[in-house]
């Protein structure tokens, strides 16, 4: 992230009184990052080593924001392995592209 470009488009909306730029603070917080592991679909497929026919049907795009019966299980079956591939000291997050799919899975009992 450009901190000095987060902090002026954020300026560039806040004016005193007498119409001058507000001068925003940036503070330089050390913390500590962890590596991150990004996977995607494709990833997910080769991983659990899916067949081709089977890959692919998850792959294809859904009609509407919703997950597929075969997405769900492909995302359900990887994040199993992710957990029992993990010591019990580490985490893992799993983020969803919004929160009608979200809302699905946790009707579902999936999450």
């Amino acid at each position: 992230m450009n901190v000095g470009k987060f902090a002026k488009y954020f300026r560039d909306f806040e004016v005193h009184e007498d119409d001058a730029f507000l001068e925003i603070p940036c503070i330089d917080v050390k913390a500590r990052t962890y590596p991150v592991e990004v996977f995607y679909l494709e990833d997910v497929c080769e991983g659990l080593e899916l067949g081709e026919s089977y890959a692919n049907s998850a792959m294809q795009e859904p009609q509407k924001p919703t997950l597929t019966a075969e997405r769900r299980k492909v995302l359900v079956e990887w994040i199993i392995k992710c957990h029992s591939m993990k010591p019990y000291t580490e985490a893992f997050l799993v983020f969803l592209p919004g929160i009608a799919i979200i809302a699905e899975l946790v009707i579902d009992n999936v999450l």
